[in-house]
This record gives structure tokens, C-alpha cells and sequence, in this order.
């Protein structure tokens, strides 16, 4: 019985770390600099994010300042709150071109985990905000 529970228990653990760590190369196979990743948070600037007193959207780039990928012009982290991996875009061209130019290519982007209160008027005002709009909306924004 114990055999059985402890048997259970690894190949659950195995699992979740299979999971948690399968696109853990999905940026260096496409040429990209990314992150160094750690199971079970992510990249290793996560756990800074994780434990600091600031958390929010703007902190998040800012465990990557100091570091070599802060001259990338692009570069892939891991632990994103909404899917697990995201693009991070530090060339202020480069984005131009990406909301501007290339908009058509980038019609769904992430919310950043944002969940929002239909009865609050400041919530309903991001949410229906140009960098918010996904899909038809999007494109009829960005003509």
C-alpha cells in the first residue's frame, strides 16, 4: 500500500514536471535569447518578481534590467501569468512596426492575467481600451 501511494506520488510529480517544463527551449530552437528557465516558476528572474514587494506588469520587465538581455532587442521569458511563456519586446522600433505596420499579424495578444469587473467603470475602461480589443474589434482599431 505505501509501495502504491509513493509509486503514485512520483509519477505525479513527473507529470507536472514534464509539464511545467516541456517549452522550456521553445525561444533557443528558434534562434531567439531567452531567459534561463527553472522549474516550477519559470525564468529565474521570476522568482525576484515572485518574492518582491512590487508585482505588476511593469516590474515584470524590470528583473530583467542589469542583465544581458536588457540590450536584446527581443528575448523569451518563461512563468508568464496568462500562458506560461510570453515575448518580451525591447526595441521601441520594433514595436512600432509590430502595433503599427504589422498590426494585422497580431491580432490576439495576452490580457497579463487581468480579470476584469464588469461593475467597475475604471475596469470596463481598460478593458475595452485599443491594446485590450482582440480580434475584428482589434483590426478596426488599428485601420
Amino acid at each position: 500500500m505505501i509501495v502504491d501511494i509513493f509509486i503514485f506520488l512520483v509519477v505525479l510529480f513527473l507529470f507536472f514536471y514534464y509539464r511545467g517544463t516541456r517549452n522550456y527551449k521553445k525561444y533557443k530552437l528558434r534562434g531567439l535569447p531567452q531567459a534561463e528557465p527553472s522549474w516550477p516558476f519559470g525564468s529565474t528572474n521570476n522568482w525576484k518578481m515572485l518574492f518582491s514587494k512590487n508585482i505588476g506588469v511593469a516590474n515584470q520587465y524590470s528583473v530583467y534590467m542589469g542583465t544581458e538581455l536588457e540590450k536584446e532587442k527581443m528575448f523569451g521569458v518563461y512563468g508568464h501569468p496568462d500562458n506560461g511563456d510570453a515575448l518580451v519586446i525591447n526595441d521601441m522600433d520594433l514595436a512600432k512596426r509590430m502595433l503599427v505596420k504589422d498590426f494585422d499579424h497580431f491580432v490576439d495578444r495576452t490580457e497579463f492575467g487581468l480579470k476584469f469587473n464588469e461593475k467597475d467603470e475604471s475596469d470596463m475602461m481598460l478593458k475595452h481600451s485599443f491594446m485590450m480589443q482582440k480580434g475584428d474589434d482589434w483590426k478596426k482599431t488599428g485601420v
